[in-house]
């Protein structure tokens, strides 16, 4: 009887349960969770070239500096 009733408990809440607003809900965090992806690649990037910039700075690689000046290097 207890599985009966459970059973009819879910299927309740189940024809009460809005569909449309849960799946508007999950495709809005989906977007927001592609823009965030891409805020990060952005900033991976970003630090991949910093720290490039850093290691040729540190290494007193003169010609890499000037090709970093001149907008060839990235």
């Amino acid at each position: 009887m207890s599985k009966k009733n459970d059973a009819e408990k879910v299927l309740g809440f189940l024809k009460e349960f809005d569909t449309e607003v849960f799946f508007k809900e999950i495709k809005l965090q989906k977007e927001e969770l592609e823009k965030l992806e891409n805020m990060f690649k952005q900033n991976l990037e970003y630090f991949k070239k910093q720290k490039s910039i850093y290691t040729i700075i540190h290494n007193n690689n003169y010609d890499k500096i000037e090709e970093y000046r001149e907008g060839n290097l990235f």
